[in-house]
C-alpha cells in the first residue's frame, strides 16, 4: 500500500504555524510526498507554498461552532482522500479517530 498522500488536520494551529507547516509539512513535501494542510483561515491564505496544498476554512464561534468545526473538518477531511492523516491537536485527534473507526484511514497522533 502506498502512503505517498498525506494531510495535517488542524483546529487550531494556523495556516504557516511554525512547527506543523514549517518543521513538518514543507519537509514531508521535500521528501516527496504530497502533502496538504487542512486548517482555519481566510480564503486569502489558501494556495499552494513551499510544496504544500493549504486549505482554510473559517472557524465559528462558541461551543456550538466548535463542534460544527469538527464535522466540517471531518468532512474536508474525507474529501481530501488522504492515505495518512496528522493530526496535531486534542480536537483533531476526535476526526482522526473518526477516520480510522469510519474510513480505515491511517493517522498519526502528534503528541508534544
Amino acid at each position: 500500500m502506498s502512503l505517498n498522500k498525506i494531510c495535517f488536520l488542524s483546529s487550531m494551529h494556523p495556516a504557516r504555524d511554525k512547527r506543523v507547516f514549517d518543521k513538518e509539512a514543507v519537509s514531508l513535501a521535500k521528501a516527496g510526498f504530497s502533502v496538504s494542510h487542512l486548517c482555519p483561515g481566510k480564503p486569502g491564505e489558501a494556495g499552494l507554498e513551499r510544496g504544500v496544498r493549504i486549505l482554510t476554512y473559517s472557524r465559528p464561534a462558541g461551543i456550538k461552532g466548535r463542534l460544527k468545526q469538527l464535522l466540517m473538518l471531518y468532512r474536508l477531511a474525507r474529501e481530501e482522500d488522504a492515505d495518512v492523516y496528522h493530526c496535531n491537536e486534542v480536537d483533531s485527534w476526535g476526526v482522526g479517530v473518526a477516520l480510522r473507526v469510519l474510513r480505515g484511514k491511517r493517522c498519526v497522533f502528534d503528541v508534544h
